[in-house]
């Protein structure tokens, strides 16, 4: 018996495996997504900047981007192909539910799709580390399950832009930076749900804007919160 030991130094990736047990793909192809899924979204991610960062050469890595492309994995922003947004859970594991055998098969809880929006949801809670952040007594449970319930809401969406604060995003974005979430984002988000003393109109469409820019304004929030502290 072959033993395996991995060892884990300083520096870490967390993914969804979902892509290394698909036995559709092909090692290539697992290995890119994974890749793509471990470095900063500024990274180079054309083709030129992923052969330098490998020594595959262009036919292989051109061929395990199609694959992946048609397996769901990446989608481009738009028809150009300006933008790439990369995907955990591949696209096309939620289907259209525009057909009446799709609409039939969601509302009688069986096939496709109640299997991905399963897989949906065991990534989210994952990623935000779930079982954590219900042991904390100072976390709103309710709210916590309204968040969950939004991001799977909108991961599962069929539309093509999806408004968020009056602004049309591509849907394929949206749902990018939604399945890059963590449980610091979460708990981000209730603590502006906390201190918010505004009366909120519409709080799908709060909690939803609120989700899309927590990577972006969680660190100045918090500088903003110790340098309060520290003067008061």
């Amino acid at each position: 018996m072959t033993m395996l030991q991995v060892e884990k130094p300083a520096g870490y990736t967390v993914m969804s495996s979902h892509h290394l047990h698909n036995p559709e793909l092909s090692l290539n192809a697992k290995g890119l997504l994974s890749v793509l899924l471990s470095v900063p979204e500024a990274w180079d991610a054309t083709l030129q900047g992923l052969t330098a960062f490998s020594r595959e050469d262009t036919d292989t890595i051109n061929e395990a981007v199609r694959e992946l492309e048609q397996a769901g994995y990446i989608t481009k922003i738009s028809p150009e192909g300006i933008g790439l947004v990369v995907h955990e859970i591949p696209i096309h594991s939620i289907p259209a539910t525009g057909r009446a055998a799709d609409q039939t098969e969601e509302r009688n809880g069986s096939g496709s799709y109640m299997e991905a929006v399963k897989a949906y949801e065991e990534v989210i809670k994952d990623r935000i580390e779930y079982p954590y952040l219900i042991q904390d007594k100072s976390i709103n449970r309710a709210m916590l399950d309204e968040i969950v319930s939004l991001i799977l809401e909108t991961l599962c969406t069929q539309r093509k832009m999806i408004r968020i604060a009056g602004d049309d995003y591509p849907a394929a974005l949206v749902k990018a930076k939604f399945m890059k979430l963590e449980s610091s984002h979460i708990q981000f988000v209730l603590s502006c749900m906390q201190e918010n003393t505004t009366k909120i109109r519409n709080i799908k469409k709060y909690l939803l804007a609120v989700l899309f820019n927590a990577p972006n304004t969680i660190d100045s929030y918090y500088t903003a919160a110790v340098n309060h502290d520290m003067h008061s």
